[in-house]
């Protein structure tokens, strides 16, 4: 009898392993993969008020709306890690971006507010997932200072993201219904997916892939949380990111209710905020070289609470 050999997949353990152009798509597709989490939320923003008339709600509905995509965006970072330690990132991975590229069209044809409200959840839970997997895809390829290095290099591209898909958003708005935003960037989902598939290999070989039993997911998440530096860090965080979405659940409206801009002019002032943002991250880069980290948390975080109270104030 003939004997039958499984085969394998190809697997690439480090990234020494890769060529020059190996090495640029891994930096394009995985800095676009990253970018999926802003691009859930941020090209859509000058839509807001269309959406409320097109659905006959009001406003602070529509506004829920970014309830939805922070429910997603956590319950898809629960998941997709540990999916991805047991089956692997590659097949996760492509398949998180074309999820998100057939909810983001699948918009298009919503027929009530609350199928809209489903699928941005989708687009958020798929957008969390390719943003883990593509983080994961880093480590299982780097250490230390090249992982530093990688990721500098990636985040160039990602930083983009956050200036560039306001301002698109509101441009496809001078000529597009509010859906067309949606699709428009489905397609842009799918092409990178389509672009993983051909481009990425496995960086998670067989032998070093966990259980995806629901014990030992238990155990994983209760050794991270016996990690009181990292229970510090991820309170910091929460409350950065509640901050962060109260002033996008509010913004639009704001801007264009209450201060008159159109959307064009809404686009551009959002990115502006999202440049602001960049060089925030550049300068705090800079400053590690010279500061302690717990410091230079404590005197972002008061900063950042006397600009909120000063705007309050205004």
């Amino acid at each position: 009898m003939r004997e039958t050999k499984k085969r394998t997949r190809p697997v690439i353990e480090s990234g020494a392993s890769l060529n020059k152009k190996q090495l640029i798509r891994y930096i394009v597709i995985l800095a676009l993969a990253i970018s999926l989490i802003p691009f859930t939320i941020d090209p859509y923003l000058p839509a807001f008020p269309e959406v409320a008339d097109f659905f006959g709600v009001p406003n602070g509905v529509v506004q829920s709306s970014l309830a939805g995509v922070t429910f997603g965006l956590a319950v898809g970072q629960l998941i997709a890690g540990p999916l991805s330690d047991a089956l692997g990132r590659r097949v996760p991975l492509i398949l998180a971006l074309a999820g998100f590229g057939f909810s983001a069209i699948a918009v298009f044809f919503a027929p009530s507010f609350e199928v809209l409200l489903a699928l941005r959840f989708a687009m958020a839970f798929f957008a969390a997932s390719a943003d883990v997997i593509a983080r994961a895809v880093v480590r299982d390829l780097y250490k230390g200072e090249p992982m530093q290095k990688m990721l500098s290099q990636i985040y160039l591209i990602q930083a983009l993201a956050p200036i560039a898909g306001p301002i698109l958003g509101a441009q496809l708005l001078g000529f597009l219904p509010w859906q067309g935003v949606f699709v428009v960037f489905g397609l842009i989902g799918l092409v990178i997916a389509l672009a993983a598939q051909i481009s990425l290999i496995e960086t998670l070989p067989e032998g070093q892939r966990r259980s995806i039993s629901p014990i030992g997911i238990a155990r994983g998440y209760l050794s991270v949380l016996q990690d009181r530096p990292y229970i510090g860090l991820m309170v910091f965080g929460a409350a950065q990111i509640a901050g962060l979405f109260g002033y996008l659940n509010t913004v639009s409206f704001l801007y264009q209710d209450g201060f008159g801009l159109n959307q064009s002019d809404f686009g551009f002032w959002f990115a502006f905020n999202a440049v602001a943002s960049y060089l925030g991250v550049q300068l705090g880069t800079y400053l590690a070289k010279f500061f302690q980290g717990q410091w230079m948390l404590l005197v972002y975080g008061l900063i950042g609470v006397f600009a909120g109270a000063l705007m309050m104030i205004t």
